[in-house]
């Protein structure tokens, strides 16, 4: 066929050129719009984007765009002096429906384009709105918007005005399709279900219960699946195609002339408007139900005041008050008592043969973990439940709320580790859309997948691989370490996330590893942070060398979630620190690793431990390690650092300051004395005398001088 003949592309430009500054705000505030709820969604730290989160302002756009193109291309059927103007032009009914027709989809089909590229920018960001999910989104939007447009296009072809035919649209879009599930949307909450098991004559009630499928059209589907349904987008567009033709057999048989009446046919007016009622009539039903009869008797008024608006809006001049008073009183009584009924008799008895019960792994709801004891699930009907479980029922067809016990959910999840890491390690991860980090985005193509293998020591944090197929995400976690290069990567990524942490208040500290590190890197972080800035800058993709050390940001903001930065050469990093340790000693900021070390202590030994700690004292001053007027732990700090009781520290301090060793010098700490010299020697003289005294009862015992210097020499020490 030749398109030619059913489309006037001069009728298409001239049509959309009159509305040119409508529709160019249009294509400017939906996409703004759309920009503004992603920046919120930044905000709101939600970084993976799904079909749903994209369509949200696109749905209710769908009550927006297509109506205001669909007047924009038709208004002149409600105008004289367009209509007239249309008239004059030569072209015939066929080309005007088809040409609009054309004109439409065009028009959604360049907002749906601009949109596209909108949210394809976001990738930029630290979102992830992957490629098959924006041609899942076009598809759906397209086919969404198309049908309200054309169903409304089908509606203008019926009725005399705008309004009349946005009413038509309405009932033909919300009230055909969900009447259709009205059943099943009503046996949710007024019958009462019991389910049977196989096997079992007993029937065991169910408390809460949902029917999830909804053989329904767009949009309706949309509100009560919240999934993209591909036999939905069919259906919906085998409905378009026939609203299109239906539309164009109504279009040519239209008086092109104005009429400001909805109908010319008074009967087809009262039905449609009866119909529109029937939302207001089923609310009231409901509420009558539930015995709320003040919300009834609200909702009865305001379908009095829309009747009365109705008539004035679409049939003014055939408006007849007494007529129209008479049908709305008889047909809202008559349809409402109706509807009473329809819903009481939902309060009856609805049994389901359970075949088979599955519910969502523990460890990821995209696993499903298949329940073969039913005993479990029917004790806990009638015992005491310490918790719940969501169960589908009869192949996805029922979900139900059951209360179990611990027992009967541990039961259920016993093997679900197990199943959880057997998926893990065999799934394909070729599709992996986004990778996330503590909500950073991290580059896919830098992570090994293709050596993924977790065990039952390493299986839960790390990183959140998402993996768009089949119209939705599934979600994969997999340990920081999984594989060699993937640890490389995390480490290095981190690394860099830690070094642009630039809030001056930061202090670092070393939160794993060489701990006698730690005030020689705060020094170093406060003394000269640009030389340790510097290193960490050379050295944050450095090889592992088998141990390592993290470091971590103190700061006082409860909202900071410091990053770590993991030191893999431990050798080079004390190399750095040291070059700074004498500075730091000088300036009293670090304190030696001998006054913490080598004081040893043998707590099995009969010896007092304050007498061993006076000698390991003495012993350091008499080997010049320890040198006048040096400063050495507080009491406190040697008996956290030794793991011993303070009063037993300050007993051995007390000694010693009595010997004239160390003094205490009030709010400055301890130090050695001044005249350590004399302390020294009279200590060296004390083990003198008692070596003489050792000698001599050694030769009281018969060696000789010769044997005593041999055992001497030979010892250890």
């Amino acid at each position: 066929m030749n398109l030619m003949k059913l489309i006037n592309f001069n009728f298409i430009k001239e049509n959309i050129k009159k509305s040119l500054g409508i529709l160019l705000f249009l294509f400017f505030i939906i996409p703004i719009v759309n920009i503004l709820y992603l920046f919120n969604m930044l905000n709101q730290q939600i970084y993976v984007i799904n079909l749903i989160d994209l369509t949200k302002m696109t749905y209710f756009a769908s009550f927006i765009f297509p109506v205001v193109i669909a007047y924009i291309l038709n208004n002149y059927l409600f105008k004289q002096n367009s209509l007239d103007f249309y008239l004059s032009k030569p072209i015939n009914k066929r080309k005007l429906f088809f040409s609009n027709i054309l004109a439409g989809l065009l028009l959604i089909l360049v907002l749906l384009i601009i949109n596209v590229i909108v949210f394809s920018l976001f990738n930029l960001t630290n979102l992830s709105i992957p490629f098959l999910l924006l041609f899942d989104y076009f598809i759906y939007t397209f086919v969404l918007y198309s049908f309200v447009y054309i169903v409304i296009t089908f509606a203008i072809s019926l009725c005399g005005n705008f309004i009349t035919a946005l009413i038509v649209s309405i009932i033909l879009i919300w009230s055909f399709p969900i009447t259709l599930d009205v059943d099943k949307l009503l046996s949710e909450s007024y019958t009462e279900t019991y389910i049977k098991f196989k096997g079992d004559n007993n029937e065991y009630y169910v408390d809460h219960i949902k029917n999830i499928k909804h053989p329904l059209t767009l949009p309706s589907s949309y509100i009560l699946k919240k999934e993209f349904n591909t036999a939905d987008i069919i259906k919906t567009s085998l409905l378009s195609i026939i609203y299109i033709f239906a539309g164009y057999v109504l279009f040519k048989r239209r008086k092109m002339e104005n009429i400001t009446a909805g109908f010319k046919n008074e009967s087809l007016h009262y039905v449609v408007k009866t119909i529109s009622l029937l939302p207001f009539m089923l609310l009231n039903a409901l509420f009558l139900k539930e015995k709320t009869i003040f919300t009834g008797l609200i909702i009865t008024l305001a379908a009095i005041f829309y009747y009365l608006i109705y008539d004035l809006l679409t049939q003014k001049k055939l408006y007849k008050p007494l007529k129209s008073a008479i049908i709305f009183t008889w047909t809202y009584i008559i349809l409402s008592i109706c509807f009473y009924g329809i819903i009481s008799a939902y309060n009856k008895k609805q049994v389901i043969n359970c075949s088979d019960l599955t519910t969502s792994n523990a460890y990821s709801e995209y696993l499903t973990t298949t329940v073969t004891s039913f005993d479990l699930i029917k004790n806990s009907f009638n015992n005491h439940s310490d918790t719940s479980e969501l169960f589908n029922i009869n192949n996805n067809s029922y979900q139900i709320i059951v209360p179990l016990s611990s027992d009967a959910f541990t039961s259920i999840h016993k093997n679900d580790l197990s199943d959880y890491i057997k998926y893990i390690n065999n799934a394909s991860y070729k599709n992996t859309t986004a990778a996330y980090y503590n909500n950073y985005k991290l580059n896919v193509d830098k992570l090994d997948l293709d050596n993924i293998k977790i065990d039952k020591n390493n299986y839960r944090l790390g990183i959140k691989l998402y993996i768009y197929k089949n119209h939705e995400y599934q979600i994969l976690t997999i340990p920081n370490n999984v594989n060699k290069k993937t640890m490389n990567y995390i480490t290095t990524f981190l690394n860099e996330k830690f070094l642009s942490y630039n809030d001056t208040s930061k202090q670092i500290s070393i939160i794993n590893g060489n701990k006698d590190l730690t005030n020689l890197l705060e020094y170093v972080s406060e003394k000269d942070d640009d030389a340790l800035t510097n290193y960490l800058k050379k050295h944050y993709n450095d090889e592992y060398k088998g141990e390592y050390i993290e470091l971590i940001y103190n700061t006082n903001d409860n909202y900071i979630t410091p990053f770590k930065y993991t030191i893999k050469d431990i050798e080079s990093f004390e190399k750095f620190l040291n070059t700074y340790k004498d500075l730091c000693y000088n300036e009293g900021n670090c304190k030696k690793e001998w006054c913490l070390v080598n004081i040893s202590i043998d707590y099995q030994s009969r010896t007092p431990i304050y007498e061993q700690i006076v000698k390991g004292v003495e012993k350091l001053v008499i080997l010049n390690v320890l040198k006048p007027n040096e400063q050495i732990p507080s009491i406190r700090e040697l008996a956290c650092s030794l793991g011993i009781n303070p009063n037993t520290v300050k007993k051995a301090y007390d000694i010693l300051d009595s010997k004239g060793i160390i003094i205490t010098k009030s709010t400055k700490g301890t130090f050695i004395t001044e005249d350590i010299i004399n302390a020294r020697n009279d200590r060296t003289q004390e083990l003198y005398d008692d070596l003489n005294n050792i000698i001599t009862e050694l030769k009281n015992y018969g060696f000789s001088t010769e044997e005593i210097i041999t055992k001497i020499k030979s010892h250890k020490n």
